[in-house]
C-alpha cells in the first residue's frame, strides 16, 4: 500500500519505535467553504464580527484508486466518510516538542 499526504506539511507517523516521513505530495485537498456574516458581538469596546461556516464539496481530491490510501485534514476525511470512502486518513493525536511545536502524530486517524 502507499500513502499519499494531501496536505502542505511534511508528516512523521509515529508507530511504536519507528516514524514514517511523508512529504507533501503537492496536491492539497480541501473543502469548498461558504461564510454567511452575522451579527457582530462586542467585548470590551471591540467589535467582533462573526460569521457561520458552511463546508462543501471536495476539492483537489484525487478519486479512489487501488493500493493507495490518502492523509488529509481532519476536515477532508471526515468529508470522505460522509462520501463512504475508506481511503483517507488524518493524523492521528498530535506530537509537540518542549516548545509546543507539532513535531509528529501518534499514528493515523479514521472516522466512523
Amino acid at each position: 500500500m502507499k500513502l499519499i499526504n494531501l496536505t502542505p506539511h511534511v508528516i512523521n507517523i509515529h508507530a511504536g519505535d519507528k516514524t514514517i516521513v511523508i512529504n507533501p505530495s503537492g496536491t492539497i485537498a480541501r473543502l469548498m467553504v461558504e461564510r454567511i456574516s452575522l451579527p457582530t458581538i462586542e467585548v470590551d469596546g471591540i467589535t467582533i464580527p462573526i460569521a457561520s461556516t458552511i463546508l462543501g464539496d471536495l476539492v483537489d481530491m484525487p478519486p479512489p484508486t487501488e493500493g493507495v490510501w490518502y492523509v488529509a485534514s481532519a476536515l477532508v476525511a471526515q468529508k470522505c466518510t460522509q462520501l463512504n470512502r475508506e481511503d483517507t486518513f488524518s493524523p492521528g493525536e498530535l506530537i509537540r516538542d518542549e516548545k509546543g511545536v507539532v513535531v509528529g502524530c501518534n499514528g493515523l486517524c479514521i472516522y466512523l
